[in-house]
């Protein structure tokens, strides 16, 4: 019956180990586990979730259309491994040999792509798939979504977009009984989520916007504040003061070394896990979706020419500071020849959509390391729902001709047109630094310093004078410390990599 019914599956991901042997398949861990929920929409893998199931010597997963939740998986032939932790897998195998060609890229870019980790044996679970695992071995199969060009005319598919996203949200409201909580910005997706969830009649628990000393988002907090008070509603600031060196360590953990991002998240996850909290509603992938920022007619122009060198060249960037950061054999390694052909592979996936810019940055960016927060970081034994998954939602935007939205004012435009009250409170911009004490920038520094000097022999992985002048840059110069994080970000990542790769090496 299609009903529309969410069905609540477990609120923490679990793991399984799996071994071929002449007696027959042997099993550690669940034998049966669902983690997420489904949608029963009569849409196949509508939903969020990792199912698997094992009996009659036979193992079976089944992901959700998106493989949204993070799993990644080890198979040797007959030695096979599912975990929700990189290091669990590298530790239970030994397998830590660094893919190189993988690193390039997220160098670059701050996330992996495909099913690449930073491990050359260690892959995370592809989307819609079904992975069966009995004694004739590993078969995977992999489905696709269909695509079909919206025929609505730019209002009237603005109209829609709210329509079918409200009929979303009132699918959630109907199931997040008791203690939900909304993660709010000054942006426009958690805004959305919002409104539509008091348009059915639901209130949050409450709302909790983050304030952090090495953020340059000023208006943040003001913003949905506002937003709050206008609804009436209890607004949380967590002011954020755990160190940037700190939060790196603990994000990189949780998250497995997939993301540049969410440092910034690690200290409102223990605020949340300290509260009695059930159901996040999080704006997953609403951006990338109806309002991308990185939508360009450039991009545009590349990907319709299929001039793949020049896109790929165009994401990447400019090398920045790893010339000078790193050793020379390791920036060989991670090559910007190697990281284009990789990158040029994945985009070509995606010639075929309306919106190619966009689905890259939805398979790859959104999927592979926003996904983390509100899932490995903050969802901690939580429920988190994605509104802008529902595959009604999600099939009807990856419609929509790029020229509806290369504009950016998409999303900006349904939201206004279903609450025309709240245009009076702008959306949040990037301003100003906020002033940070110099105590602050020195005990990061130190921290950074310590890790630099006590990992790797000299010049082996960094080359230490960049980190020598730098570090006395950020103290002389407030301003200067927005790129100091940065600096420190990548060099505790690369560094904490190459270390557990050397340590688990057999």
């Amino acid at each position: 019956m299609n009903n529309n019914k969410i069905i609540l599956g477990s609120n923490f991901p679990a793991e399984v180990f799996a071994r071929k042997t002449e007696a027959g398949i042997e099993i550690q861990g669940q034998y049966k586990w669902f983690w997420g929920y489904k949608i029963n929409s009569g849409i196949q893998g509508d939903g969020a979730f990792i199912e698997w199931n094992f009996e009659n010597e036979r193992l079976e997963l089944i992901t959700d259309r998106y493989s949204i939740m993070p799993l990644y998986y080890y198979f040797d032939g007959s030695d096979l491994g599912f975990s929700y932790s990189v290091q669990n897998l590298v530790e239970r195998y030994s397998s830590s040999d660094i893919d190189y060609q993988a690193l390039s890229v997220f160098l670059r870019l701050g996330n992996y792509i495909g099913d690449s980790t930073a491990f050359c044996n260690i892959k995370r679970i592809r989307p819609f798939s079904s992975y069966v695992f009995d004694k004739n071995g590993l078969n995977i199969e992999q489905s696709k979504i269909n695509v079909q060009v919206c025929q609505l005319d730019r209002d009237n598919a603005i109209k829609h977009y709210a329509k079918i996203f409200q009929n979303s949200i009132e699918k959630f409201a109907r199931v997040a009984t008791k203690n939900a909580v909304v993660p709010l910005s000054g942006g426009k997706d958690s805004r959305h989520i919002l409104l539509s969830l008091l348009s059915a009649g639901f209130s949050p628990e409450f709302c909790i916007t983050v304030d952090d000393i090495s953020r340059k988002y000023e208006q943040e907090v003001f913003i949905a504040r506002n937003i709050c008070a206008q609804c009436g509603l209890k607004h949380i600031e967590l002011i954020n003061n755990i160190s940037c060196f700190d939060a790196e360590i603990i994000k990189n953990e949780l998250t497995g070394y997939s993301t540049f991002d969410h440092g910034f998240f690690v200290e409102l996850r223990e605020y949340l896990d300290s509260h009695s909290v059930d159901f996040i509603f999080d704006g997953l992938a609403g951006d990338v979706l109806s309002q991308s920022s990185f939508l360009n007619q450039t991009k545009t122009d590349y990907y319709i020419s299929k001039k793949f060198n020049a896109l790929a060249n165009e994401i990447l960037g400019d090398e920045g500071y790893y010339p000078k950061m790193l050793s020379s054999s390791v920036y060989a390694k991670i090559s910007r020849e190697n990281a284009i052909i990789a990158l040029i592979e994945e985009l070509q996936k995606y010639s075929d959509y309306p919106n190619p810019v966009s689905q890259f940055y939805f398979w790859n960016r959104t999927r592979r390391s926003i996904s983390l927060n509100p899932i490995l970081v903050l969802g901690h034994k939580k429920h988190v729902f994605f509104p802008y998954l529902d595959a009604s939602v999600y099939d009807f935007l990856i419609s929509l001709p790029v020229e509806y939205v290369l504009e950016k004012s998409f999303h900006t435009m349904a939201i206004s047109y279903t609450f025309p009250e709240f245009d009076h409170i702008p959306y949040s911009s990037i301003s100003i630094g906020k002033p940070i004490s110099f105590m602050f920038v020195f005990k990061n520094m130190i921290k950074n310093l310590f890790l630099v000097f006590k990992i790797h022999k000299p010049n082996s992985v960094m080359k230490y004078n960049f980190f020598l002048l730098r570090s006395l840059k950020a103290l002389l110069s407030k301003s200067y410390y927005s790129v100091y994080a940065n600096i420190m970000k990548t060099s505790i990542y690369i560094l904490k990599l190459f270390e557990i790769s050397t340590k688990y090496k057999i």
